[in-house]
């Protein structure tokens, strides 16, 4: 991937550095996978791993000593098992995401938040710059969410661009995200204040925003800004 580390080719000066510096010693060796979900690139994954197992094996021939070896990110546990070596780093897998088979798992995580306000809007518009401009006789009836982009829920979710659950009805957004705030309409549905909202978990979960978004759920999930209190179910 060409973003840190050492050349395949540079085991022998690494060994004679490690000779000269005895007292660095080294607790792994190991390599990331590009493309390991995607088949297209799987000779390119096969040679990818092919030459870290010859880095390995000459750099450890050289200083006398086995690090412990690994290669395998999500998607590779799922695609190359025979490849596990002394461990494995299960990454976004851990969130119950997959890139290979979402059928496999079950999402982890999810961010849920309560309605804090419910409002029956007759006219008048909803949100910055009048995105949310109501252009119903009956109105709408829209509940208020105390996220914003500030927490990590993206601007381009806006203006009826996704729905979130309430009472497993969908509710689509109304104007614009706000920096602490958004809005859905809930109009016909039976929703109050202090009920949750599912933003990503097992409907929608973190992929399907994503692919709405045009980005991948790792951005999702790391979006969600430290001001969003972090809760471990049991």
């Amino acid at each position: 991937m060409q973003r840190v580390g050492f050349n395949p080719k540079s085991a022998v000066q690494l060994a004679e550095f490690l000779k000269r510096n005895s007292h660095i010693k080294v607790n792994t060796i190991f390599s990331h996978l590009a493309a390991a979900d995607d088949p297209k690139h799987d000779q390119f994954t096969l040679s990818q791993i092919a030459e870290y197992e010859e880095f390995y094996s000459q750099l450890t021939h050289l200083i006398g000593y086995k690090p412990i070896k690994h290669i395998l990110n999500s998607s590779g546990i799922e695609r190359f098992t025979q490849y596990q070596f002394d461990m494995v780093r299960l990454g976004v897998g851990l969130y119950g995401t997959s890139y290979v088979d979402q059928t496999k798992l079950k999402p982890a995580a999810s961010l849920v938040a309560p309605i804090v306000q419910i409002k029956h809007v007759t006219d008048g518009t909803i949100g910055y710059g009048r995105h949310g401009l109501i252009d119903s006789d009956k109105g709408k009836t829209i509940a208020s969410i105390p996220l914003g982009y500030a927490d990590g829920i993206d601007r381009h979710l806006g203006r009826g661009k996704v729905s979130f659950y309430i009472n497993g009805k969908p509710a689509p957004t109304i104007g614009n995200i706000c920096m602490d705030m958004f809005m859905l309409d809930v109009t016909g549905i039976d929703a109050k204040a202090g009920d949750m909202v599912t933003i990503f978990g097992e409907k929608p979960n973190a992929s399907e925003l994503a692919d709405i978004l045009g980005t991948i759920s790792y951005e999702i999930f790391t979006s969600v800004s430290q001001r969003v209190k972090r809760v471990v179910v049991d």
